[in-house]
Order: structure tokens, then C-alpha cells, then sequence
């Protein structure tokens, strides 16, 4: 199988890579030109056999990429930070480039959109978020929601993961806000899975990049996963298989 993985030096797109590559499937890791991971993370992604191609977000450019590489499943592992826009307007740049807008919900639509003008049209696989909905709370849920609708109205099928809190110690920017949100949440969480709420327990305790990404490509490669819609209780090692799913 043949897979492209933007946002591939994320913490879950860095597993995602490594993870097809441990499958033996031709994985192309898109990374971002000029980006500071490119040095650390490239010759690691080449050394797991992976291609790393440095492809500006530009419809030409990636429309041009994506129809020679010819996927099969494309990943969207995309997403920015508010820490991201102050970084960059402090250093002088222009922080509404890095605005959930602009990032999460407007390189989405590219990358889709260009996938749905391909002459082999691949399953694109959106790492969204838990709580999306048309009544998003703050900006962030708002993009993602409209981030989604783009996906689900393109012409390409598609998978969407809504995951609960992506955490772990092995995350290389420092998020300690989430970090503590994320234990105190799986403590609570863990209790009412000594009560015996075993689904509410597996839906809303964290997840590791590492584990999400296992789950990302298992459910991706499964039958059925066209034009689905994954809710977090089906995105850790422990799940289940969803309803629609069948190893056929």
C-alpha cells in the first residue's frame, strides 16, 4: 500500500510514518520546506525506508507531487499551536499564518481539495478532534468543524479520528498544561473503569501519538473505513473493531 502522511514530523505523524513503514508499505513523509524538524526527523524517516519530500502547501505543488506518488490512503496530521503564532510574531513573522483558520481548517481544505482532483482518488484520513461540532466552544473546535465539513464534501472518501486528549512524556514540545490535564483526567477516568464503565473509560482517557497512530492505520486499512466517521473509543490498542469494520 502506498501512503502520504502530511504533518509527518508531528507527534502522531512521526509514529504514523514509522508505523506503515513497519508494515512494509511505500510511505511518503511530507515535510514542511524550511521546517526545523527536517534535519532530526528526515534521516530517521529515510532510514525506516520512508521517501522525505519537502513540498511547499501550495496546490500545484502538492497536486503535482500527489499525482506522481499515486496513494493510496493520505494522512492529514495537521494542526498549529497558539505558542506557534507567538513564536512567529515575535520573531518578526506573520502570526495569522499559524491561526487555527489558516492552518487547521485552510491547509486541510488544500490538501483535500487537491486530492479530490486527483485521477486516482485517495482515502484521506483527517486527524480531527473529540467534541467537533457546528457549536464549536473557541476557535480551535470551530476550525476543526469546518475542517471536517470540507473533508466530508470533497470528492475522495475518507476517514475522520475524533481522539480524546493526545498526550505523553515523550512529546517534544511542551504542552504541561495539557500534560496535567491529561493525568488528571486518566485518574478520574480509571476509576470509573474500577466501576465497571469500561466504554466511557476507553473513550475519554488519553492517547499517545504512538498509540493513536496504531490505531490510525489499523482502522485505515481496514474494509469499510470509506466515508466513516471514528469517535475515541475506537482509537486505543484495546478497542475493539468498529461495527463497520470487517477484515474481508
Amino acid at each position: 500500500m502506498k501512503a502520504f502522511v502530511a504533518g509527518a514530523t508531528g507527534y502522531t505523524g512521526r509514529y504514523v510514518v514509522e508505523e506503515l513503514c513497519a508494515r512494509g508499505d511505500e510511505v511518503t513523509a511530507h515535510i514542511r520546506p524550511g521546517s526545523s524538524s527536517m534535519a532530526r526527523l528526515g534521516p530517521h524517516f529515510a532510514e525506516l525506508g520512508a521517501r522525505v519530500e519537502e513540498i511547499d502547501w501550495e496546490p500545484a505543488a502538492l497536486g503535482e507531487a500527489l499525482e506522481r506518488f499515486a496513494p493510496d490512503l493520505v494522512f492529514c496530521l495537521i494542526g498549529t499551536t497558539r505558542a506557534r503564532r507567538k513564536e512567529l510574531e515575535a520573531s518578526g513573522g506573520d502570526g495569522q499564518t499559524a491561526t487555527y483558520e489558516a492552518v487547521d481548517y485552510g491547509l486541510t481544505r488544500m490538501l483535500v481539495d487537491v486530492c479530490a482532483d486527483l485521477s486516482k482518488k485517495p482515502l484521506f484520513v483527517y486527524l480531527s478532534s473529540m467534541g467537533v461540532s457546528p457549536n464549536g466552544i473557541n476557535a480551535y473546535m470551530k476550525a476543526r468543524y469546518k475542517a471536517e465539513q470540507a473533508v466530508i464534501e470533497a470528492a475522495t472518501p475518507h476517514l475522520i479520528a475524533r481522539p480524546a486528549i493526545i498526550t505523553g512524556d515523550d512529546r517534544d514540545d511542551s504542552r504541561l498544561g495539557e500534560q496535567l490535564g491529561g493525568k488528571v483526567n486518566d485518574l478520574f477516568i480509571k476509576t470509573l473503569g474500577a466501576l465497571g464503565a469500561r466504554d466511557l473509560e476507553r473513550k475519554y482517557r488519553s492517547t499517545s501519538g504512538a498509540e493513536l497512530a496504531r490505531a490510525l492505520v489499523r482502522l485505515a486499512t481496514t474494509a469499510g473505513s470509506q466515508d466513516q466517521i471514528v469517535e475515541a473509543q475506537w482509537l486505543k490498542d484495546d478497542s475493539p473493531l468498529p461495527p463497520w469494520a470487517s477484515s474481508g
